[in-house]
Order: structure tokens, then sequence, then C-alpha cells
């Protein structure tokens, strides 16, 4: 209940989506949890983390951004480091997008088993972990 009224006024316009209850049962976990707001923010945040990360990256976004493409590709390439995602079947995803994948060798980390892939029928919550931290974000309650 204190991380649901800390975080009020931001639970009066976003809902948990479609987590399964058992996680919504645990929400008090994030108590210790840090607010970002502003998509600017949030993109380097994320973006910090996969810096961070030294083992893997999970991703479950609804949508893919060229600068978080950029940033993981760099990563694997650099690192090894293994990248699973999850995208919705509806994906917005930049045309820039295809043009970096073919480039930088995305079919190859394929093949290696570096990155793997999914997708599903919706993502309501978007979430972000790596070996060293995690990114919850949940929908407009418009979704």
């Amino acid at each position: 209940m204190d991380f649901l009224s800390k975080n009020k006024e931001y639970f009066s316009n976003h809902n948990f989506g479609e987590i399964p209850e058992k996680f919504i049962h645990r929400i008090g976990e994030l108590n210790q949890s840090k607010f970002i707001k502003g998509y600017v923010t949030i993109i380097e945040c994320i973006k910090e983390m996969y810096k961070q990360s030294e083992e893997y990256i999970y991703g479950m976004l609804p949508e893919v951004s060229l600068e978080l493409v950029e940033a993981v590709i760099s990563k694997i390439k650099t690192r090894s480091i293994k990248f699973n995602y999850i995208l919705p079947e509806k994906a917005i995803v930049p045309k820039v997008s295809y043009e970096l994948v073919k480039d930088s060798s995305y079919i190859a980390l394929l093949h290696q088993g570096l990155i793997t892939g999914r997708m599903v029928k919706k993502i309501s919550a978007a979430v972000v972990v790596t070996d060293k931290q995690a990114a919850i974000m949940f929908p407009h309650v418009d979704g």
C-alpha cells in the first residue's frame, strides 16, 4: 500500500494492464524504486541499463526505439551478452531500424544465439531487465 500511496498521482491515470495477479500482489517490492518521467529521460535510463549490463538484457516493449536498437546491438557486439526481446505483433518499428539491423550483423548475432525474440498479440506493461537493474512502465488508462 505504501508504494501505491506514494505514487497515487501516477496511478490515477495508469493501471497494471494485464500483469498476472501474482505480480500485482507483490507490487510493494517496488517501494524502493525510483520514479522516472519523460520520454528522453526514460530512453537515457534504459540505455544506461544496457551499458551497465554484463550478462543479459531482456526487453518487453510495445514499440521499438531506434536509439535502443542501436544501443543494444552495440552492447551485444562488444560484450557478447544475450538479448531476449518480446514485441507485440503490431509493434511500431522505425524504417531506419531495418537498415540498421541489416548493416549491424543482426542475423549473425541471431545465429550465434545472442539475440532471441518472439511476438505476442499485445503488451500492456513494458519491462526491461538486466543482470544489474530492472524497469517497468505501466500503461496509461487510455492505452
